[in-house]
């Protein structure tokens, strides 16, 4: 899915997305829940969001 997004609109995009399922998470959950955390911290994370760990996890 992230691979669609970032096609889509590249590294913004990746960290919107992730911002917003982090904020999904938390209208259903709490604020210290660790899943909205561990994605808010992704969110910002510029080699995550511009998904350079999968290339370099696939060897490219």
């Amino acid at each position: 899915m992230l691979k669609v997004v970032f096609s889509n609109g590249g590294f913004s995009a990746v960290s919107d997305y992730l911002r917003f399922l982090a904020d999904s998470i938390v209208s259903v959950s709490s604020v210290n829940n660790w899943e909205a955390v561990l994605l808010n911290a992704l969110s910002g994370d510029q080699e995550f969001c511009s998904l350079e760990h999968l290339s370099a996890s696939l060897g490219k």
